[in-house]
C-alpha cells in the first residue's frame, strides 16, 4: 500500500503551509493578545479566499468534494503553527456532518456560507454528567412536527465565534438525534467558557427549547452521533500531530545550538 500523498494532496499541503506561515506568525499572536480576541480573522479570510475551507464540501455547494485525508492535511498544517481558528469544527466536522446526513434544504442553507468562511458552525457533544458522548443526557421530545430540547452541553468548542451549533440529544427510546440551531435560539442560554489555551468555549442550557422538524440532521438512531464522534477524534489527532511535529523540530533545533552551562 502506498501511503505517499498524491499530487493534489501535496498541493493542498503546500498552499496551506504558505498561508499559515504568512498569516499565523509571531506577530499575529501579539496582535491577538493585544486586541483580546482569540480568532485569527485574516487567516480565516485567507483560507476562505483560497477555497481551502471548502475542502470537504461538495462541488455543487462551492467546495472541492475531497475527504478526511485532505482535511487532516489542513489540520496538520494548522497544528504546526497552533493557529486559533475553528477549522476542525466548522470547515471540518460540521461540514462533513451536513454533507453526509443533511437534507438538501440544510445543505443549501449552510454549506456555501461555511465554505466561504462567512458562517461558522460548531458541534456540541460533551455534557457534565455524561462519559460517553454517544449516550447524551439531553432530551429531545417530539412535539407536533418538531422537538422540545432540555438539558446542557458544556465545553462546546469555538462557541464564542460560532453562530450555529450542532448538538446531540436522546429522542426517547428511538435513539440519538443531531440538531442544528442558532447559538442564541429561544429557550437556549449561552454562557461563555474559556479553555486553558484561551479558546472561547461555551455552556449551552436548553430549557424546553422548541425546534422545527427541519432542525434534525439525518435520522434518529446511533449511526449519526457515532459517525460524528469517530471523525471528531480523527480530526483532533491530525491537529495534535502537527503540534507535536513542530515541537519536535523546535526541540531538535534548540538542542543543536544550546551550549550547556554557557
Amino acid at each position: 500500500m502506498d501511503f505517499r500523498l498524491t499530487e493534489d494532496q501535496e498541493s493542498i499541503r503546500d498552499l496551506a503551509r504558505k498561508i499559515f506561515e504568512a498569516e499565523a506568525g509571531e506577530e499575529s499572536f501579539k496582535a491577538l493578545d493585544k486586541s483580546g480576541e482569540w480568532m485569527n480573522q485574516p487567516l480565516w479570510q485567507a483560507l476562505g479566499q483560497s477555497e481551502l475551507l471548502g475542502v470537504v464540501t461538495p462541488v455543487e455547494y462551492g467546495g472541492a468534494s475531497m475527504g478526511l485525508t485532505e482535511l487532516s492535511i489542513l489540520l496538520h498544517e494548522q497544528g504546526r503553527v497552533a493557529a486559533p481558528i475553528p477549522l476542525a469544527w466548522s470547515a471540518g466536522l460540521s461540514a462533513m456532518t451536513l454533507t453526509r446526513f443533511g437534507t438538501d434544504a440544510q445543505k443549501d442553507a449552510y454549506l456555501r456560507q461555511m465554505a466561504s468562511g462567512s458562517l461558522i458552525v460548531t458541534v456540541g457533544l460533551s455534557e457534565v454528567a455524561t462519559v460517553d458522548v454517544c449516550e447524551p443526557q439531553m432530551q429531545a421530545v417530539r412535539s407536533g412536527t418538531g422537538f422540545v430540547l432540555t438539558g446542557e452541553k458544556t465545553a462546546v468548542p469555538a462557541l464564542g465565534v460560532a453562530s450555529k451549533v450542532i448538538v446531540s440529544a436522546q429522542v426517547g427510546e428511538e435513539g440519538v438525534g443531531l440538531f442544528i440551531l442558532d447559538r442564541e435560539a429561544d429557550g437556549v442560554t449561552y454562557q461563555p467558557q474559556t479553555s486553558t489555551s484561551g479558546e472561547p468555549l461555551g455552556l449551552l442550557t436548553f430549557e424546553e427549547a422548541r425546534l422545527d422538524g427541519d432542525a434534525l440532521i439525518g435520522e434518529v438512531g446511533t449511526e449519526t452521533v457515532t459517525w460524528v464522534t469517530e471523525r471528531a477524534w480523527a480530526l483532533l489527532c491530525a491537529l495534535q500531530l502537527g503540534v507535536s511535529e513542530k515541537q519536535l523540530e523546535m526541540t531538535a533545533a534548540y538542542a543543536k545550538t544550546r551550549e550547556q552551562f554557557g
